[in-house]
Parts: structure tokens; C-alpha cells; sequence
């Protein structure tokens, strides 16, 4: 067994799919490495909040309910990030998060860092008609891991 076989046997994933990462990266040193905690956990709570979970809007305040937010919104939460209230209140948040830094950023630029996206992977799964599945299948096919 080589030693690519015996790596991959231990963390039960596609040999494809880790050699295209291995690759990605060899290409293109600068790419980003996915953090893939931050990644499986994001898609796990909208899972499990789906009364939190809009993916046709980056945030939405909702009187007596969860507010909503999209995935991208998600992930910057859940990285830490604090939503920006519209001023005017009851119309919900600003697309912008103050991260834990105390940086001001847009929603979708903090999540792709955090995330440690590329700019084509964060426009597949932050696109407003980016489904659950295919968001669980990019994960998957990214970093070998079904997120359920």
C-alpha cells in the first residue's frame, strides 16, 4: 500500500477528490486552505435551524421569530462575526458584519475568508439559488466529507 492509500484509507475519503485539492493547491499556492470545521458546522446548523435558514436573503429580522440569515450570513456568525442593524431598524440588517477583529466587511467577503474560499466556490454557495444539496454536495466534493 503506498502511502497516499494509506493516509487515504484512514480519513475515508475519495482519492479524486484529494488529489484535486492537492492539486488546486500545487496550481495556485495562494488559494486559500477551506476550513472545513467552519465549513461542516455552518451547513449543519441550517440543518438543524431551518427556521433560521433564507438563502434568498443575506439577513432578515423577523418580529416574535429567528431572524434569517443566508449561508454566507451563517458562516460569519458562526465565525464570530456581529450582523450590522439596518438604522432604521425594522427593516433587518445591513449586508455587512463587524468581525471579531473590529473590521467592518460585506457578509459574502468575511464568510469567503473565513471560509477559505475561492471566489468561484463562494459563488456557488452563497448564489441565492444555491440549494441545501448542492451546498452539501460542494461540500463533500471539496473536502471528502458528508456534512450530515
Amino acid at each position: 500500500m503506498t502511502v497516499l492509500e494509506d493516509f487515504m484509507a484512514t480519513r475515508e475519503v475519495d482519492v479524486r477528490t484529494e488529489w484535486l485539492r492537492i492539486l488546486n493547491r500545487e496550481l495556485d499556492p495562494k488559494a486559500p486552505m477551506i476550513n472545513t470545521n467552519l465549513l461542516v458546522r455552518t451547513y449543519q446548523y441550517i440543518e438543524t435551524h431551518p427556521e433560521e435558514y433564507n438563502q434568498r436573503i443575506w439577513g432578515w429580522h423577523r418580529v416574535f421569530h429567528a431572524d434569517q440569515f443566508c449561508f454566507a450570513g451563517h458562516a460569519a456568525i458562526q465565525a464570530g462575526a456581529r450582523p450590522v442593524r439596518h438604522p432604521l431598524g425594522r427593516f433587518g440588517w445591513l449586508p455587512k458584519v463587524i468581525t471579531p477583529d473590529g473590521r467592518r466587511m460585506k457578509v459574502d467577503a468575511y464568510a469567503e475568508e473565513a471560509l477559505g474560499l475561492t471566489k468561484h466556490q463562494s459563488d456557488v454557495v452563497f448564489s441565492e439559488f444555491a440549494s441545501k444539496g448542492l451546498i452539501r454536495d460542494s461540500i463533500r466534493q471539496w473536502t471528502g466529507i458528508d456534512p450530515r
